[in-house]
C-alpha cells in the first residue's frame, strides 16, 4: 500500500510510487517482489508510477470505492480522479504550492478576477460562472480551479467501515472551488449534504491547491459544480 501526498512514502510529492519510494507491503520486508501489487489495468504487468504496490490476495479492497468499479481497459473518456485533477491543475508543474507560484489566494492580488472564485469563507459569491480571460496553463487548460468546481471519479460509500449504520452513504469528491468561493460548492452547503472535507481540521485548506475539495452526495446537484472528462491514451 502506498500513500500519495505523504511526505514519509511519496518524497518528492507527486502523487503517484516512484522506483524508490517506500511503502507497505503484505509480508512486510520492505521489498518489492513480482506479484507485490494490485493489477488495476489488468494489462498482467507492474506499471511504475501508475499502479499501488501490495501483494495480489491480500485483505485491502477497493469494493468501496466507486474508482474501483471504473474499467481501464475500456476506451473512450472517464472522470478524473483527484491525482490527475491536481496533475492538470498545475499544469504539469508540482514546484509550487499554486499553478501561478507560492502565495495564497488571498495574498494574490489577481486572484478573483483571474480564477472567478472568492478566497475567501465570508467574502461574497460572484453572479456566476465567468469566462476566463487569463493564458491556458501547460495543458492548454482553464478554470480547474475557480469558476465552476469539477465533479470526479473519486466517491466512497461513507458507511461502509462502521460508521453511521443503514444503507449506503454515496458521497464523492469535488476538485477546484467555485465562483461561489474556494470553500463552497453549494448556496446551501449543510442541507444539500455537501460537507467542507478537505485539508486540515476538517475544513477546505487554502495552503495548496491540492487540499481544494470538498464532498457531496451522489445524488446532489448544484450550480456550482461542473465536469471535464479526460481518456485513456
Amino acid at each position: 500500500m502506498f500513500s500519495p501526498h505523504d511526505a514519509a512514502q511519496d518524497t518528492n510529492m507527486n502523487g503517484v510510487w516512484d522506483p524508490g519510494e517506500t511503502f507497505i507491503d503484505q509480508n512486510g520486508n520492505g521489498t518489492f517482489e513480482p506479484k507485490e501489487y494490485y493489477d488495476a489495468n489488468n494489462n498482467g504487468l507492474y506499471d511504475p508510477g501508475l499502479t499501488n504496490p501490495f501483494r495480489q490476495g491480500s485483505s485491502i479492497s477497493f469494493d468501496t470505492y466507486f474508482y474501483g468499479h471504473v474499467d481501464t481497459n475500456a476506451t473512450g473518456y472517464r472522470l478524473p480522479n483527484h491525482t490527475v485533477f491536481i496533475k492538470l491543475a498545475s499544469g504539469g508543474s508540482d514546484k509550487t504550492n499554486w499553478p501561478w507560484g507560492a502565495d495564497t489566494p488571498q495574498n494574490y492580488a489577481n486572484f478573483v478576477n483571474e480564477y472567478h472564485a472568492p478566497a475567501s469563507e465570508f467574502a461574497p459569491a460572484l453572479n456566476g460562472p465567468t469566462e476566463a480571460t487569463r493564458p491556458a496553463n501547460g495543458y492548454d487548460l482553464k478554470d480547474l480551479i475557480g469558476n465552476v468546481a469539477e465533479f470526479s471519479e473519486d466517491a466512497m460509500d461513507n458507511n461502509a467501515f462502521g460508521g453511521g449504520g443503514g444503507g449506503p452513504d454515496l458521497k464523492v469528491s469535488i476538485f477546484g472551488g467555485s465562483y461561489l468561493g474556494l470553500t463552497k460548492v453549494h448556496p446551501d452547503p449543510v442541507s444539500s449534504g455537501f460537507e467542507s472535507s478537505g485539508g486540515g481540521g476538517g475544513g477546505v485548506s487554502l495552503e495548496r491547491y491540492t487540499d481544494l475539495w470538498t464532498q457531496g452526495p451522489l445524488s446532489a446537484g448544484s450550480p456550482a459544480v461542473g465536469f471535464r472528462c479526460f481518456t485513456n491514451n
